[in-house]
């Protein structure tokens, strides 16, 4: 069996859109509505505190073994959104011979601050602001404001526990995945298969 079937987390029933490409309008289609970027504003101030943001998930994705960290959690990707976790989380168990259950894709520090309160081992993907509000702009439908805003507690939330999240570049990533797998298993101790970067 491949690695990709015995790891289940991926791919999840929750479909990502792909960001736009070279050309394209980073405006949306239709005008911001006061609404949208109100509930942007709201969700990424929860995200950012444990006490407001899991007992919601954890109800919200009772069913979803990859969306809520416990103790069976073997590792925690993670990032603001729209900084490549899908890759990130795609290459990661693709490498993987054994069953690695994975946490990714809620983009919430109050997952990774509970990960890293637990011991369990952590990933951060950090891309720049700039690339990333433009990114925001054009999916959620929200100024360029808030982006930066949600951008800032994001990773703000995360500096009392840094030196216990391994933190890796989305340039760094996407070039050459393989060196930061091996980080992983220096920082924590653990024995993680190492993606095998190509060209491709």
């Amino acid at each position: 069996r491949s690695a990709t079937m015995h790891n289940k987390t991926y791919p999840s029933e929750v479909a990502y859109d792909a960001e736009p490409t070279q050309g394209q309008s980073i405006l949306p289609a239709r005008r911001r509505s006061l609404r949208e970027e109100i509930c942007y504003r709201v969700r990424y101030f929860v995200n950012a505190y444990p006490v407001l943001y899991i007992p919601i998930v954890r109800f919200r994705h009772r069913y979803s073994e990859d969306r809520v960290v416990t103790a069976e959690t073997d590792l925690v990707i993670e990032a603001f959104g729209r900084t490549g976790t899908t890759f990130a989380n795609f290459a990661f168990l693709a490498a993987q011979r054994r069953r690695i259950r994975t946490v990714h894709h809620t983009h919430a520090a109050a997952q990774v601050i509970v990960g890293v309160k637990m011991g369990i081992p952590t990933l951060v993907i950090v891309r720049e602001p700039e690339e990333v509000a433009l990114s925001h702009m054009a999916r959620h439908r929200v100024s360029a404001r808030p982006a930066l805003i949600a951008w800032i507690r994001f990773h703000k939330s995360l500096l009392p526990f840094c030196k216990r999240i391994l933190f890796c570049r989305f340039d760094e990533m996407t070039r050459n995945f393989s060196p930061t797998i091996q980080r992983l298993n220096e920082r924590f101790g653990t024995n993680f298969e190492v993606w095998q970067h190509t060209k491709e």
